[in-house]
């Protein structure tokens, strides 16, 4: 697709009723683009390399754990190789909780049943920083080996003061400059950093009013309203509009958080993903957890909740595969079959234009 009209004249291309004009020197790849025949380029499969990855990695039952990381960085790029490799680690990982969580089932403790769960809580709060630390060296272990750098370095551009010495006369006034200049320098940093500081706190404030002004009073109406009605039914619809609302409020949320963190200024990479992680992580907090505190600590309805739990997790699994799955499918299924009309109207019409001057 590199390919560059190297003649003198200009070359005229008809694409579907339509005649385009080639310059000379042109790239052909950029002219099918600016007229829009072209929308996007993908690069293609290559086979060997493909089926190769299908029986190494894909089709490959017998080995659980091990994945050809290598492989697949070299073949899907960086950002597919790390989102398998955590999710690798991570389905190991998961071992542990499930075997201390089936034994909690199982097993009767008796008497120290109390007991037993403070020691499962804490458990995994150690597993989950555990795990975190363990993520964080396996990532930058897979980062150097593939010689990525992936520093935290300051992004921003500050002005640093630079000193003319051809301008001063004497070494008195050199040092002089410079201790000048240094206080400058550090006037300006403390200024950048009191204004990101500000910066932070003020999106900070906006997350947490918005939880409390809108997301709380939604989400205790919610509880409210599932205590009140009486229909099984009608508890279902409720819950059921209740997880559509909260995929919008969560879309929005994420949006907005991801706006509010670009206006931060923050100094690196790092400091900017932790930000946002602590803005989206309050919003996801309080859709997820606030209704199931409201019915366990105000009514203290241990049927309830636990009616209310599994309803939240079919409707959401039921919706989570409509909006992943079927519906990505029949929107796929729905073009493919238009595109397939469309083009049998098109032979259709040329036929019968070839038939009818036949006869004439």
């Amino acid at each position: 697709m590199s390919q560059v009209n190297t003649g003198k004249s200009v070359i005229e291309l008809n694409f579907d009723h339509r005649e385009v004009d080639w310059l000379p020197r042109e790239p052909l790849l950029q002219k099918l683009e600016s007229e829009g025949i072209v929308k996007e380029v993908l690069p293609l499969h290559d086979e060997n390399k493909r089926k190769k990855l299908l029986r190494s990695w894909a089709l490959n039952w017998w080995d659980f754990t091990t994945q050809p990381l290598d492989a697949i960085y070299l073949y899907y790029g960086v950002k597919i190789a790390i989102y398998f490799a955590f999710l690798g680690k991570y389905t190991r990982w998961l071992l542990f909780p499930a075997t201390l969580g089936l034994t909690m089932q199982l097993v009767d403790f008796g008497s120290i049943q109390l007991l037993v769960l403070p020691i499962f809580f804490i458990c995994l709060i150690s597993w989950a920083v555990l795990f975190f630390q363990f993520w964080k060296r396996k990532n930058s272990a897979l980062l150097a080996r593939w010689h990525i750098n992936h520093s935290a370095g300051t992004e921003s551009d500050y002005k640093f003061f630079q000193v003319e010495q051809s301008s001063l006369t004497s070494p008195a006034e050199l040092m002089m400059k410079r201790g000048t200049d240094s206080m400058k320098e550090k006037a300006f940093f403390q200024r950048e950093e009191w204004l990101r500081w500000l910066m932070r706190f003020r999106n900070d404030a906006i997350i947490i009013l918005s939880i409390i002004c809108l997301q709380l009073p939604f989400e205790l109406a919610y509880a409210h309203l599932y205590e009140v009605i009486g229909s099984d039914f009608l508890k279902f619809c409720l819950t059921a509009v209740y997880l559509l609302a909260i995929q919008y409020f969560t879309r929005m949320g994420g949006k907005i958080s991801v706006k509010l963190v670009k206006c931060e200024n923050n100094e690196n990479v790092e400091y900017r993903a932790r930000s946002l992680v602590y803005k989206v992580f309050g919003l996801y907090f309080m859709q997820t957890y606030i209704g199931i505190f409201y019915h366990a600590l105000l009514h203290r309805n241990l049927m309830t909740l636990r009616q209310v739990l599994i309803q939240r997790l079919i409707i959401y699994e039921v919706l989570e595969n409509l909006m992943e799955n079927s519906i990505p499918y029949l929107t796929y299924s729905f073009k493919k079959f238009r595109a397939v009309w469309n083009s049998k109207s098109v032979n259709e019409g040329h036929l019968q234009g070839r038939h009818g001057a036949f006869l004439g």
